[in-house]
């Protein structure tokens, strides 16, 4: 498994097909940007602050310094919440979408009422372990973090409950961690460059990076990569194919029980 290689099957995935990777992902930032100010301007309005300002003086004058309340940080967590659910939905319409498969709105809406609650569990453990782990060192918690990244992705694929997802993940990642920690390295120059560019390259990097995470994990999982990926044209030859075929078959079917009658 090839960093390289894994770069390039993304990329190859998302040749011609950048919109339809990065709609859900743009989605996901309008959601999420949405509730954020909705919720802080009902909070304001009411007149209960989620953040405050405590002023430190560095030796060349105070300068402030933003925190949460008490209140606004069981606010902001209950946010990351709900932020992860709805990331999970695109996370699902991805991975699908690396597989040539097309999955409509219902789809993902479905999923996510059936799995949310299992989304919730695994991303409140996740946030416990890795909180726990750093409390060591940095680098613990860093090492926990990449075993339990491919949680989500999991979940996609399997009915497990949040804890048997994360440990599905610590042993897919038994010798992977490494590989993984590099993938993510391999960014740091783009993420430099999306800095410079005022955060307009960000828009490019941020589903190649998250077609390579789903790259890697197909390989982890050890599922077949089809190079490129399946248009929507293509897609819809594919269901009016599939159609015309389970055709057939009732008519043939059908015809088989006429005659046995007879």
């Amino acid at each position: 498994m090839e960093v390289k290689e894994i770069k390039r099957l993304a990329r190859e995935k998302m040749k011609g097909h950048f919109w339809d990777v990065f709609k859900p992902l743009l989605f996901i930032m309008l959601i999420s940007a949405a509730i954020g100010f909705v919720v802080s301007f009902v909070f304001g309005l009411a007149g209960l602050p989620l953040t405050t300002e405590t002023y430190y003086d560095f030796g060349y004058g105070a300068v402030p310094v933003s925190s949460y309340t008490p209140l606004g940080s069981i606010v902001n967590i209950i946010l990351s919440l709900i932020d992860v659910v709805v990331s999970f939905g695109a996370i699902y319409y991805l991975v699908n979408f690396v597989r040539g498969k097309k999955v409509t709105k219902d789809d993902i809406f479905a999923v996510i009422k059936e799995k949310w609650l299992t989304i919730i569990v695994a991303s409140i453990l996740i946030g416990i372990f890795v909180t726990l782990w750093s409390l060591l060192l940095i680098i613990p918690g860093i090492i926990a973090a990449i075993a339990y990244s491919m949680t989500l992705f999991i979940i996609v694929d399997n009915d497990l409950n949040g804890l048997e997802a994360i440990k599905k993940s610590k042993e897919m990642m038994k010798g992977y961690k490494g590989k993984y920690f590099g993938l993510m390295l391999s960014f740091i120059g783009w993420m430099i460059l999306s800095v410079f560019t005022f955060g307009i390259l960000y828009i490019w990097l941020l589903p190649y990076m998250e077609l390579s995470c789903i790259v890697f994990y197909e390989k982890l999982a050890g599922h077949e990569i089809s190079e490129g990926s399946i248009s929507s044209s293509e897609t819809k030859e594919k269901q009016e194919t599939t159609k015309v075929v389970e055709s057939e078959e009732i008519l043939i079917k059908t015809t088989k029980t006429k005659e046995i009658k007879k």
